[in-house]
């Protein structure tokens, strides 16, 4: 199993698709970038990322795949929860 830097395991290619993609739309949401940490930040529910990533599309994934991938996410800090809306976060390249 590969390693990052900081001892976690390296996330799947295809939950990071499902972190582009979340940021892609609420990039497009939001007008600008998504990655900005204020309460202006585009934000999204669960449920509806879970309809959004699921939906029709080359890239969707199933609806349980997706709440997997959310999870998957959030505990690595690429997404966070602020009053129940989940918002992404603009992580660093990795070196």
């Amino acid at each position: 199993m590969a390693y990052s830097r900081d001892s976690s395991p390296v996330l799947s290619p295809w939950i990071l698709d499902v972190y582009t993609d979340l940021r892609a739309h609420l990039s497009e949401k939001g007008g600008g970038s998504a990655s900005t940490a204020s309460s202006h930040a585009p934000a999204i529910t669960r449920k509806e990322a879970i309809a959004l990533l699921s939906g029709a599309g080359e890239d969707a994934v199933t609806q349980a795949d997706a709440d997997y991938a959310l999870t998957r996410l959030l505990e690595r800090g690429y997404v966070y929860e602020v009053d129940g809306e989940l918002r992404v976060t603009d992580l660093p390249a990795a070196e």
